[in-house]
């Protein structure tokens, strides 16, 4: 529990204090919502100017029937859209997710 706290305040910390930071990608297991520290990750993001791409992680262990609906449950769970998530093992590529960073730059 106390390494715990420490990464998270260490993390907080460097969030808001680390002015070469502009983008944060935040890793969610499709298979779970994301839960108070992820959402608590992405407020931070927003409140100090700093972008938050989010990516879904182990989509390709799931069924693809499942994919879209675990996608839109990993984005409503943050308030965004379908769209705003790129998702590993569901066709993008690590040249894709640099891409989306690039353009966030």
């Amino acid at each position: 529990k106390e390494d715990r706290e420490e990464i998270s305040r260490r993390t907080v910390d460097y969030i808001c204090n680390r002015n070469q930071l502009k983008v944060v990608i935040l890793l969610n297991d499709c298979r779970r919502t994301p839960e108070v520290d992820e959402v608590a990750i992405q407020r931070l993001c927003v409140d100090n100017g700093r972008h938050c791409l989010v990516i879904a992680t182990k989509v390709d262990k799931e069924k693809r029937s499942q994919h879209e609906r675990l996608l839109k449950d990993v984005a409503r769970g943050l308030g965004l859209e379908r769209s705003d998530i790129l998702a590993t093992g569901d066709g993008f590529s690590p040249a894709d997710i640099w891409s989306r960073v690039i353009s966030l730059l």
